[in-house]
């Protein structure tokens, strides 16, 4: 049973396939480096929450800031107060 399919083959075209994509991901991140990362001329200030009069990050307290949902169980309030 002679086959173009044999482990000899298969092991020279993962090995050409793996280094061609090395290739090809530092070729891209070359590129990236090179652009210049554009300067904010004032930082962003942080979210917070404000829980009796005392200023929390939201990052503290643990809301997610994608979609302002966080895990709090039976506790109602939360998910309003991380919004």
């Amino acid at each position: 049973m002679d086959s173009i399919y044999n482990r000899r083959s298969f092991l020279k075209t993962s090995a050409a396939i793996s280094v061609l994509g090395l290739s090809l991901e530092e070729q891209a991140l070359l590129a990236a480096q090179e652009q210049p990362v554009p300067q904010s001329s004032e930082p962003e200030s942080m979210p917070y929450a404000v829980i009796q009069g005392v200023r929390i990050s939201r990052l503290i307290c643990g809301g997610n800031l994608l979609n302002g949902f966080a895990h709090s169980r039976d506790l109602l309030y939360v998910s309003d107060l991380l919004k």
